[in-house]
């Protein structure tokens, strides 16, 4: 299983015992740059006793040979976009070896090849300092292409075409042999546009199996509030609202500029309800701290953090507020109001993650496009009760229909099927 942040090392907790009580052994591969950068998946393996190896562990830059060293029956990814998934990708049609990937990113939609090239060049020149480790990531893809043709390397226009095809993979998934999903209109969306795929299958999200529903399936809200409250200082008058920040900037989405509108629009909208809400910022794992520049004296009763377990802010909250983000889902799961801003027009911009998408569409959660809008929100949710009980009932039917999936089993349901495809290839070879 190849792994790339630690949000994918809790992926791999969850699913480690369902495989071996299946008798499945799991070894996982990372980028070296992610396990330095991300000491709680090196941790989490740790504790948990998981094997793990980095890419650098291997002397050869050609994945064909790591996989002919390692003889997987199969490969488990959470991600089939970027040159070491693709390189995975390739290796694996090349030695026949099954190819699944869980917890896939669906996009809303099918975006163009001059969208992702564009987006392509839009994230290479934000991230210049990255670009080392870029090149060393499409070295691996490069290498692994030509191991698997080598007359490529005498024909430069085709590389470069095969290059760009590869790089800019409309579909999450598309190139996988098996796509496990998180819910049913993901996988009907891929179904419609994966016409070589072999199986396309929803069985939820692994990640929320060891985040928030084991988590606090015993425990009271209540006390994990008090909880929270106790640890933040939070008064008992107050309702809790989480604002939970996103990387746009670093992503390349938005300009520093707009990251301040943001910010000084929202804290704005704030003001005539200080004395009943206490805000908290979680700020995203990958986000710089720009809040220097747009902090204010007036803000000190505003607190912002940027480690704190996700789930129990969730469920200590009383009102969440984000931009485009998976968290959403959290958000629902725990039956939380739920506030979407988007004071840019980014939905129309951007191509968004289709359970995202759902969510929006739905009028799930309550759409917000200007300053005047969120604090109307707002005040209807913290005056009115009827108000926020029919909101709640909103998100419970949406949940039944949509997201029933996320319901603590989806690492068993995952273990079953990576089962199944196993025991297939072996008797196939007979």
């Amino acid at each position: 299983m190849q792994s790339e942040r630690s949000e994918e090392a809790l992926i791999s907790k969850s699913l480690f015992m369902p495989l071996q009580d299946r008798n499945i052994a799991l070894s996982i591969i990372m980028y070296d740059t992610k396990i330095q950068k991300e000491p709680n998946a090196k941790k989490i393996f740790r504790d948990f006793k998981i094997p793990f190896q980095t890419l650098s562990s291997f002397r050869t830059k050609n994945v064909i040979d790591i996989l002919v060293r390692e003889k997987p029956d199969a490969v488990l990814m959470i991600v089939d976009i970027g040159p070491i998934p693709r390189a995975f990708v390739i290796a694996c049609q090349r030695l026949k070896i099954p190819f699944i990937v869980t917890a896939v990113d669906v996009q809303s939609k099918i975006a163009s090849v001059e969208q992702n090239a564009t987006k392509l060049l839009k994230l290479v020149f934000s991230r210049i300092s990255r670009l080392p480790n870029m090149a060393k990531m499409y070295l691996y893809y490069f290498r692994t292409k030509i191991g698997v043709n080598p007359t490529l390397i005498m024909n430069v226009p085709d590389m470069s075409l095969e290059f760009l095809r590869d790089i800019t993979d409309p579909i999450a998934g598309q190139s996988s042999e098996y796509i496990l999903t998180a819910t049913p209109s993901d996988a009907v969306f891929l179904r419609r546009n994966c016409l070589q795929t072999r199986l396309i299958k929803a069985v939820g999200n692994p990640l929320f199996d060891s985040s928030i529903l084991k988590d606090f399936e015993s425990t009271k809200p209540a006390e994990v509030k008090a909880e929270v409250q106790n640890i933040f200082g939070i008064p008992t008058s107050k309702k809790i609202v989480i604002v939970l920040s996103g990387a746009q900037l670093e992503h390349g989405l938005w300009t520093e500029e707009q990251k301040l509108t943001f910010y000084n629009q929202m804290f704005e909208s704030f003001e005539e309800f200080r004395s009943k809400i206490f805000v908290v910022i979680k700020l995203h794992p990958a986000e710089s701290n720009i809040f220097s520049k747009i902090w204010k004296d007036k803000y000190d009763d505003y607190i912002k953090i940027s480690r704190f377990d996700l789930g129990k802010l969730i469920w200590a909250s009383d009102i969440v507020i984000t931009w485009f983000s998976r968290a959403m889902i959290d958000v629902l799961i725990a039956r939380k109001p739920l506030i979407l801003v988007d004071f840019f027009g980014d939905r129309k911009r951007f191509n968004l993650l289709n359970e995202t998408e759902n969510i929006i569409e739905q009028n799930i959660s309550i759409n917000v496009f200007k300053k005047d809008d969120l604090k109307k929100t707002l005040s209807n949710i913290i005056e009115d009760e009827s108000f926020r009980r029919q909101i709640i009932q909103i998100e419970d039917n949406f949940y039944s229909k949509n997201l029933f999936l996320m319901d603590g089993k989806s690492s068993e349901r995952i273990a079953e099927t990576v089962r199944t495809i196993i025991d297939r290839r072996r008797i196939s070879k007979k």
